[in-house]
């Protein structure tokens, strides 16, 4: 893809590819990928991390299926870095930068009947079922990417999301999907700490002729940050304002999301149902003490208020650092 008027100056079709890592001891670089099918109801994502000053890395694969069971799997692997990005079973390819990727998976997960039983994953692993998995999709650009973050720069400097269309097949022990539909990728590098920041909710939706992302990020000091785009074929409207209202469960992970979405192009009402999530964390030591990071993975139809009642497939990922075992988001400073 040839670089046009709206890609940030220093941006370039390389940067679609890995980079040399810089000096931090926190460098991170990731790549991940999210689809979902509107035929058989299956959706997820793919995620590969190289933290090569901490010789570490992370690997994760996650997939919803219509009946609420969630497909899990994750490594702690530095990943191989040369013509592909590939690591614990997991490849993806650049095939041809911002415009055709690849997504290959050969392994073992964890069938979770309970996706909440992750709240303690050491027993969620001992006790789920195991199954081996193996993917192969193709995502085609569906528009150009969008680049920023408003998360700063000690998460995810350098940052960009493009919105795709996905093809392949998904095969679950016996049993085989064949995949058509849409989703997200999103491609960052730079220092990054999960702790960083105090909450942050990612949002996007996904359809054949348009689709949404939203990132929503909140401060220690109660300020807040929006960036995202509206996309309308392969036209993007940048967001200029979000309204966001989360109705939890009894657990307080997010069941209901309604947002109005801003742009130069007028406004956009979006309501959301959770079809499923599953809870992680991270934790770390932060000056001496243990900081647990709270990070919930949902699985959302979005339904537009609009005469065609427009139907889009997408994610939220709501991340807390906890206080007290409160997530961040809930003290008052929440979205």
């Amino acid at each position: 893809m040839t670089p046009d008027d709206s890609w940030p100056a220093g941006y370039a079709p390389d940067d679609d590819l890995l980079h040399i890592a810089g000096p931090e001891p926190n460098y991170n670089e990731s790549m991940y990928f999210h689809f979902a099918d509107p035929s058989s109801g299956l959706g997820g994502f793919f995620r590969l991390a190289s933290r090569p000053n901490e010789q570490n890395g992370e690997r994760t694969v996650c997939l919803f299926f219509p009946g609420g069971e969630v497909v899990f799997a994750f490594a702690r692997e530095q990943p191989e870095v040369g013509e592909c990005f590939r690591g614990a079973g997991l490849e993806f390819r650049v095939c041809d930068p911002f415009s055709s990727h690849e997504v290959r998976f050969d392994g073992e997960v964890v069938v979770l009947s309970d996706p909440a039983a992750m709240l303690e994953p050491r027993s969620a692993f001992a006790h789920g079922r195991r199954t081996p998995l193996r993917v192969f999709l193709q995502f085609r650009a569906a528009g150009p990417p969008h680049f920023g973050s408003p998360a700063g720069d000690d998460f995810a400097a350098h940052h960009y999301e493009q919105q795709v269309e996905a093809t392949g097949a998904v095969v679950v022990g016996d049993d085989e999907f064949i995949v058509r539909g849409g989703g997200i990728r999103d491609h960052s590098w730079g220092p990054r700490s999960w702790q960083s920041p105090w909450f942050y909710r990612w949002l996007h939706g996904s359809g054949p002729d348009m689709g949404f992302m939203i990132g929503y990020l909140g401060s220690r000091e109660g300020k807040t940050r929006i960036d995202g785009f509206v996309r309308y074929g392969d036209l993007l409207e940048q967001v200029t304002g979000v309204e966001l209202h989360t109705g939890s469960d009894a657990d307080e992970f997010p069941d209901r999301i309604g947002l109005t979405i801003s742009t130069a192009a007028g406004d956009l009402t979006v309501s959301g149902d959770v079809l499923a999530a599953i809870p992680l964390r991270n934790r770390r030591i932060v000056e001496g003490s243990e900081s647990v990071t709270r990070i919930a993975e949902c699985a959302v139809r979005w339904r537009l208020d609009d005469s065609a009642g427009t139907v889009l497939l997408g994610l939220a990922e709501y991340l807390d650092q906890l206080v007290g075992g409160v997530p961040a988001g809930e003290l008052g400073n929440s979205a």
